[in-house]
């Protein structure tokens, strides 16, 4: 009989990604089922289910951990963000506005790759869990901002409150976020590598 494997690039992921003792009786039944004739955009979906359900649930579980993280998330955005603005503005006053904040998304996608890759270095056993806690923390927070900001500015300066305009910043806030989150994730990703795959 013919065996049909898998992708052993979706194993190796898996084991990258997820927490050591939920490996080998997931895999098992991956394995299994891929061989009764299941796709490989089944067993894909799969391997990013899996991903992201044993996150959650590691997060449930080290619910002190997944603190940390968002208390980091926290620091960053209320201090270490705007500390870099402050920095930026006392290195060069007469920059451009356009320079500025490319040099500041700079700066600040540079040290959350960063940020990302040390998360898990101090972590490694728990995959990108904690990573993933960041970054669902940061999006939530840069929601509300942006939601608190839109209300005030309506509030208290209705003439610059075009919703048009409120909508383009929220996008752009947003799209940097998902950015910066892909870049921590792959940063963390690159940090996962365990001893035994070296």
């Amino acid at each position: 009989m013919n065996t049909i494997h898998p992708p052993a690039s979706g194993a190796r992921l898996l084991k990258r990604l997820v927490p050591a003792e939920d490996h080998d009786v997931l895999l098992g039944d991956l394995h299994e089922e891929y061989q009764h004739g299941r796709s490989r955009a089944w067993y894909w979906f799969q391997i990013v289910a899996a991903v992201a359900a044993s996150s959650w649930k590691d997060i449930r579980k080290h619910k002190l951990a997944a603190l940390g993280a968002s208390a980091l998330a926290l620091v960053y955005l209320l201090i270490v963000s705007s500390a870099i603005a402050r920095l930026l503005n006392l290195w060069r006053p007469d920059i451009s506005v356009a320079a500025f904040v490319a040099v500041y998304k700079a700066i600040d996608l540079t040290m959350s790759a960063v940020l990302g890759w040390l998360i898990v270095r101090l972590a490694r056993d728990r995959g990108v869990t904690m990573v993933v806690a960041y970054c669902g923390f940061m999006l939530a927070a840069v929601c509300v901002l942006m939601l608190v900001s839109g209300m005030v500015v309506a509030a208290f300066h209705p003439e610059d409150a075009g919703w048009h305009r409120l909508a383009v910043q929220f996008q752009s806030a947003l799209t940097h976020q998902f950015v910066q989150d892909l870049l921590m994730l792959s940063a963390g990703f690159l940090a996962t590598r365990r001893t035994e795959a070296a």
